[in-house]
């Protein structure tokens, strides 16, 4: 399948929930955030979802807990991309 590059932006809430959002390089539409429950599970969203390798996951993981914000680029597989935002081509 097909990977569509893009940005990870991460956003760890007060009671422990992770706000993720997927933001496409090339195209345009409303991005559709997801939860995870606590930062265990959005590692694991990092590597299944986002596709980082387990390492830079850790990393993120990481980074999130320490400021509450993570900004990663990575790259999707198209399949999944319905999920994550509402896409436009760009120009349209």
């Amino acid at each position: 399948m097909a990977r569509v590059p893009g940005r990870l932006l991460a956003t760890l809430l007060s009671n422990g929930t992770v706000v993720e959002t997927f933001l496409p390089d090339k195209t345009t539409g409303n991005a559709n955030p997801i939860r995870a429950k606590d930062i265990g599970t959005a590692e694991r969203d990092f590597v299944w979802t986002f596709g980082l390798t387990p390492e830079n996951a850790a990393r993120a993981a990481a980074e999130l807990e320490r400021n509450k914000h993570v900004n990663i680029a990575c790259d999707v597989d198209e399949a999944v991309l319905p999920k994550l935002c509402v896409v436009r081509a760009a120009g349209v």
